[in-house]
């Protein structure tokens, strides 16, 4: 019996690498998110912002990968470790993603704020959104 349940969460373990794309650290996050909202996949990033259940997914994944404080604060730092190893681009992004924190961040129900965050970062800089792996696996600009 021992053998059986080691011998299933190896094989776990193993799908959950070779299916994780290299650089994808938000899959077991997105997939949670997916399953427990409801919502379907969209065929491009700006889509999924027109889908309904976009703010209840959103709150799911930042909430997945702690990006609320326990005061209730956003977590600006990192939120902009959701974007690609590659600091010029993240240095580039925290001005806006300061704005739009600042902007947002009096808003107490996570699902409104989780929303108007993302959808004021995708507004100001959609070229590096499929970078950051939100709803789909990071992909090349």
């Amino acid at each position: 019996m021992n053998y059986f349940l080691l011998t299933f969460a190896c094989l776990f373990i193993a799908s959950e690498v070779v299916l994780a794309r290299p650089g994808d650290f938000h899959v077991a996050v997105r997939e949670t998110c997916f399953a427990e909202t409801g919502m379907e996949h969209e065929s491009e990033d700006a889509a999924y912002f027109a889908n309904p259940k976009v703010k209840s997914y959103l709150r799911c994944f930042f909430e997945g990968k702690h990006l609320f404080r326990e005061n209730g604060d956003f977590d600006t730092a990192g939120f902009l470790l959701l974007i690609d190893n590659d600091d010029t681009v993240r240095a580039g992004a925290k001005p806006l993603a300061e704005k739009c924190v600042k902007e947002h961040s009096k808003i107490e129900d996570r699902r409104e704020m989780s929303y108007e965050v993302m959808k004021c970062f995708f507004e100001g800089y959609p070229a590096i959104f499929p970078q950051m792996g939100i709803f789909e696996p990071p992909h090349g600009w």
